[in-house]
């Protein structure tokens, strides 16, 4: 399927006056000429997909097991020293503002809220204070008491002036570096200690992460409402995260998102029908960090 065009005309880039860091290795080195390599065929396999950046993989003529030479080795999960590969087309492509800031959701229910006051404030910078406010005004009006279903995040996300492009029950690798590469980010429904690199064990709850990067080893940059954190996961991870969420919380899946100049009903109607790929169970906390005291609740 075809939607590459945009709702409205590009947002102007301005140059981000915060780069928000990510968590690594105390033990952290620079990308030796290796990784650079790495760095140069995955440039390499994306210019060679369709300019179309929401275009499925079969439509761009690309297998599935493209990125797969690209997967992290080591620990599935594990937190790698590199930055994002794609920081630079993210802001020129996408149009946002600055990167992805991450924020801490204010309960343990408002996850959803929280992803979409994070791009929505990549988009149109508000500040700590007006993050916490803008939260509360998207939970309250769009929310419910049992978190955020994907239905209710495409109108928060119309709401924000991001534009839901595209959604999936399963991870393309394919569609989601190509869509980075050009500038998109997604929404991810997730199960909440399936994501988190340190995780193991039991299922945790229907949980909304970003995904706004990937470094030059495949894995992908996450922003996790949950503690306000970004980490790296590498493919499988993530897949397992939607998959887990979907089978055990009836709700799991990615929401492909750009940035967008429109009105906000114009938004609701391009995004409308897009969510149902990722079911209708609603993204809460994290039941693995909600009684932990680095989380707010």
């Amino acid at each position: 399927m075809n939607v590459s065009s945009k709702v409205g005309p590009s947002v102007p880039w301005t140059q981000p006056s915060e780069t928000p860091a990510v968590q690594s290795p105390t033990n952290a080195t620079a990308v030796n000429p290796a990784e650079q390599t790495v760095v140069d065929q995955v440039a390499a396999a994306v210019q060679a997909l369709a300019s179309d950046s929401f275009q499925t993989a079969d439509a761009a003529g690309a297998g599935s097991e493209q990125w797969d030479k690209y997967a992290a080795t080591g620990p599935t999960g594990s937190t790698v020293p590199t930055d994002n590969v794609f920081s630079q087309e993210q802001l020129e492509k996408g149009g946002w503002a600055n990167d992805v800031v991450p924020t801490r959701q204010n309960n343990d229910i408002d996850c959803g809220a929280a992803v979409a006051t994070m791009l929505g404030s990549a988009k149109n910078p508000t500040g700590t204070a007006g993050q916490q406010e803008q939260m509360d005004a998207l939970q309250a009006k769009f929310g419910s008491a049992d978190g955020t279903t994907p239905e209710q995040m495409t109108k928060m996300l119309a709401n924000v002036g991001v534009e839901v492009r595209r959604g999936d029950s399963t991870l393309d690798q394919n569609a989601l570096a190509g869509t980075l590469s050009m500038g998109g980010k997604a929404a991810a429904l997730v199960d909440s200690n399936a994501i988190r690199p340190e995780s193991g064990g039991e299922p945790g709850a229907a949980h909304w992460v970003v995904v706004d990067g990937m470094n030059s080893q495949g894995d992908y940059q996450v922003r996790d409402p949950s503690d306000g954190s970004t980490y790296y996961v590498n493919p499988d991870k993530l897949g397992a995260a939607m998959d887990t969420a979907r089978a055990q919380h009836g709700g799991g899946g990615m929401l492909f998102v750009e940035n967008a100049k429109a009105d906000e009903q114009t938004l609701n109607t391009v995004g409308a029908g897009k969510d149902e790929a990722l079911g209708k169970g609603p993204g809460t906390g994290s039941k693995a960090w909600k009684n932990s005291a680095e989380t707010p609740w």
